[in-house]
């Protein structure tokens, strides 16, 4: 008894591992999208973060970068020299590279950058500014692509398995003659209702489209490796007790079981896109929500109820999990890209303005905005935390 709790913690503590693992693998993809972006474009980089804190390892690569690690791993960060200064070095071009490097606490990381020309962040053109900032966001989407791939490679499946219901007898009728042509065999395979094939990845599902309303259902089953249509009714009747009346109902009185048929690597890469798109656009409307209140605030979770969620789908399995991972890569992506000051769609905000306008908002404005926000953001994730793990 006591060895099986003991085995039960262990597993436990590893999927807790796992899903650390994966939310911080997915906040790196992030910030590797700026730091290949910003490499390419000549940005000077000073540090690239894996974690937060305190570091535990650190050591600068051939051009002078940081790279740290961290001690709380729940995600990192891409620093670029002169990233966030209040001054304005336009207008003082001619001492700007020693007052920022003075200003600012990263005198140490730049010592040994290259000798090349190095140019501060806020100097930096704002069409290139951009670019750097929506990368994060395109690396995210893009690897939600990747993951959706994998999971649809590995997990997805394009057809049901159907067989009566235990006491029933389910009759099948020919769709050219309307002739009872036999009864439903036990895990007789279906690959298309009412014409429609079944597509996971498109939300066709075989519940999707059949319609209780209908009292008939059109079936394209497998019979020896052939496709045939046929068509069962509901002719089964089940007594339900309606206002105290026991009332006979008309069903198909049939069960169900997903199957696997006929998904190869080419459905794969037809389907990738639309099921990613899919899941985005439930990501934007569950944000809608969220925004409007229909969503309420103990639903909500921080980083501590994400691990907590991942783990637990860890556990349910390869299918559930591999789901799991263009989800969060497409959440994270829509997140970042959402104007709240902080956050990647609040700085595209502001360079857009600058380049409209031709000269920055006050950089102490835009600083002050962009640090309180992230203070709100970080105090709101971790009260709805606090609520969720109150009401759960």
């Amino acid at each position: 008894m006591i060895l099986a709790n003991i085995n039960s913690v262990l597993v436990n503590i590893l999927y807790v591992i796992i899903a650390i693992v994966v939310l911080l693998t997915m906040v790196l993809i992030h910030e590797f999208g700026h730091y290949i972006v910003g490499r390419i474009l000549g940005f000077t980089i000073t540090e690239f973060s894996v974690g937060f804190g305190k570091a535990i390892l650190q050591r600068k690569n051939k051009r002078g970068e940081l790279i740290s690690l961290r001690i709380f791993p729940l995600g990192g960060y891409c620093a670029f020299l002169g990233e966030g200064d209040a001054g304005d070095s336009n207008e003082n071009a001619d001492d700007s590279e020693n007052d920022n490097l003075s200003k600012n606490s990263q005198s140490e990381q730049t010592e040994t950058l290259s000798q090349e020309k190095k140019v501060m962040f806020n100097d930096q053109k704002p069409w290139k500014r951009l670019l750097v900032f929506v990368a994060g966001v395109t690396f995210n989407f893009i690897s939600a692509f990747i993951f959706a791939i994998i999971f649809l490679s590995v997990a997805s499946f394009d057809g049901y398995s159907i067989s009566p219901s235990s006491g029933y007898s389910v009759n099948v009728y020919s769709v050219s003659t309307n002739e009872i042509v036999g009864t439903l065999d036990n895990n007789t395979t279906v690959c298309a209702v009412n014409g429609v094939r079944i597509n996971y990845a498109r939300e066709k599902t075989f519940p999707a489209l059949v319609n209780n309303n209908d009292d008939r259902i059109n079936l394209t089953i497998i019979v020896d490796g052939e496709n045939q249509d046929v068509y069962i009714k509901k002719e089964n009747v089940k007594t339900v007790v309606v206002d105290g009346e026991n009332v006979d109902e008309y069903i198909f009185g049939i069960d169900m079981t997903t199957k696997r048929i006929n998904y190869n690597f080419g459905n794969v890469l037809a389907d990738f896109a639309p099921f990613t798109l899919r899941i985005s656009v439930l990501i934007v409307n569950a944000f809608g929500m969220i925004i409007t209140g229909k969503i309420a605030l103990n639903q909500l979770g921080g980083p501590i109820s994400t691990i907590t969620q991942i783990s637990q789908v860890a556990s349910l399995g390869i299918a559930n999990f591999l789901y799991l991972l263009p989800l969060l890569a497409a959440n994270l992506a829509i997140f970042n890209i959402l104007p709240i000051p902080g956050l990647d769609g609040s700085h595209v905000v502001f360079t857009t303005i600058e380049w409209i306008r031709g000269k920055p908002i006050k950089r102490e404005i835009e600083n002050a905005i962009h640090t309180w926000g992230i203070i709100v953001l970080f105090a709101f994730v971790i009260i709805i935390d606090l609520v969720h793990m109150i009401t759960a």
